[in-house]
């Protein structure tokens, strides 16, 4: 099963662009060309034709992750690497395979609603659940633990300032302000 957790979906890059994307590329690839050749006569459109080189490389990059995003969607796979090492796999699967989970599958990562697998036990899917562990028993210790909060009192409780500490400061801010005025101007 590991070999297979790479791009699932199976589309190429091609793929990802729709026609219109195709339509803008060309019309901007062949601005820059045009623009290529007339730079050899007039050295300022040369400036510009780079900006149109770089504006094709700025839309492929931009668009692609735009696109991506529309047809594809994240899944994560939670494998076994070594006896007692885990590893979550992030693997890519078009929306339509996505969409017909169930919906017990569907964490919470990065604000998305995304499917996890537990793919442990190699033979099948099983879905993702972390807090299997049994409650603990609960003492009278813990809950003696529990209710002193005399340190937590003491953490947030504001200090008085005193007067003295304010002259202090005043003594170090005044001249600091001063030296500070006179050698920027």
């Amino acid at each position: 099963m590991q070999q297979t957790l790479n791009n699932e979906h199976n589309l190429k890059i091609y793929q990802i662009y729709n026609r219109k994307d195709f339509i803008i590329l060309g019309v901007i690839f062949s601005l820059f060309l045009a623009l290529f050749i007339l730079s050899f006569f007039s050295p300022g459109i040369a400036i510009i034709s780079y900006l149109f080189f770089f504006g094709i490389f700025g839309y492929l990059f931009v668009f692609f992750f735009k696109r991506a995003n529309e047809k594809l969607s994240l899944c994560l796979y939670l494998i076994e690497i070594s006896p007692g090492v885990y590893e979550f796999r992030e693997v890519y699967h078009t929306k339509d395979y996505v969409n017909g989970f169930d919906k017990n599958y569907l964490w919470t990562y990065k604000n998305k609603l995304v499917p996890i697998f537990d793919i442990t036990n190699e033979d099948q899917f099983k879905i993702f659940t972390p807090y299997e562990k049994p409650i603990p028993i609960i003492k009278s210790i813990n809950i003696a633990r529990a209710k002193e909060q005399s340190s937590a009192r003491r953490l947030f409780s504001p200090k008085k300032i005193k007067p003295v500490q304010v002259f202090q400061m005043l003594f170090f801010w005044l001249p600091g302000g001063a030296l500070f005025l006179v050698f920027m101007y």
